[in-house]
């Protein structure tokens, strides 16, 4: 791990960073070796349009769609990730009278799959919310909160309310283009990474 620091901090051609100097100033770091500062550059965020975003999902681009997965245990036959999305929400501002909430993780994984798919279940069912939950690296999915190797009696019981709970309130997604996702959503919980920030920072009022 060493010499991959020291190669990383001493780079041998020019490097760019999709990161913007307004959310993270590269003058606040004021330890960096000087083979480093002179060689990168942040250029600010890097966004796939809307458009593509929404034509990728359209043709099952996996980054951008979640096509052919199963919706809680249901299959959605024929269907694509803008209908399974607008049907959810549709069903739950029914029900609530606001849009679901947008949870997710992005590439991190904290603690477990399982732990961090009952975090979020458990959030909602106590602000008494429905959400959009995505999958990311870590693949969240509504049968993990039916996992766990130490479970108790009790906590058996409380994962199956949470599994309840989420079968009527809480659609897992492996991915969807956030650009369209993010303004039907009544708030983004999310994990802070530069794509799904750059993504919640860049969206308006328009929801074409």
């Amino acid at each position: 791990p060493g010499q991959f620091v020291r190669e990383w901090m001493n780079p041998l051609t020019i490097g760019l960073f999709a990161i913007s100097n307004s959310v993270l100033p590269k003058s606040k770091f004021d330890d960096l070796p000087t083979l480093y500062n002179e060689r990168t550059y942040w250029t600010g965020n890097w966004y796939v349009p809307k458009s593509i975003q929404e034509d990728l999902a359209a043709k099952g681009d996996p980054n951008f769609s979640s096509s052919g997965e199963k919706k809680n245990g249901d299959k959605n036959t024929g269907k694509d990730t803008k209908e399974i999305v607008l049907e959810f929400i549709e069903s739950q501002k029914k029900m609530e009278g606001v849009p679901p909430a947008y949870i997710g993780w992005g590439s991190m994984v904290a603690v477990s799959p399982e732990h961090m798919t009952r975090t979020a279940v458990n959030s909602l069912k106590l602000a008494g919310m429905s959400g959009i939950v995505l999958g990311g690296f870590a693949k969240l999915d509504i049968g993990m909160l039916l996992k766990d190797d130490n479970e108790t009696s009790e906590d058996n019981e409380e994962r199956k309310l949470l599994y309840e709970y989420a079968k009527n309130h809480v659609l897992f997604l492996q991915s969807a283009p956030h650009d369209w996702l993010f303004p039907r959503c009544s708030v983004t919980v999310h994990h802070g990474g530069a794509g799904t920030t750059a993504g919640k920072f860049s969206f308006n009022d328009s929801m074409d």
